[in-house]
């Protein structure tokens, strides 16, 4: 795992992964085989039960669980 300057990981599992600077994650049960920028938030949001409110910048990656 690599962390850059300034990251703050709170409440979190975090496994192989690289969080770049300034970022910040909080609360998230597992983070894992992940890419975070800089000056990056990922906290639970308060979207309802099965939505999700995705901001997502140029060139990224979004992969999400398949529900069975």
């Amino acid at each position: 795992m690599v962390i850059g300057d300034g990251v703050i990981v709170i409440g979190s599992d975090v496994e192989h992964s690289v969080i770049m600077e300034g970022s910040r994650i909080a609360d998230i049960k597992r983070l894992e085989d992940s890419l975070i920028g800089k000056r990056v938030v990922v906290h639970p949001g308060s979207a309802r039960v099965g939505a999700l409110s995705l901001m997502v910048g140029d060139d990224s990656v979004v992969e999400l669980a398949k529900k069975d």
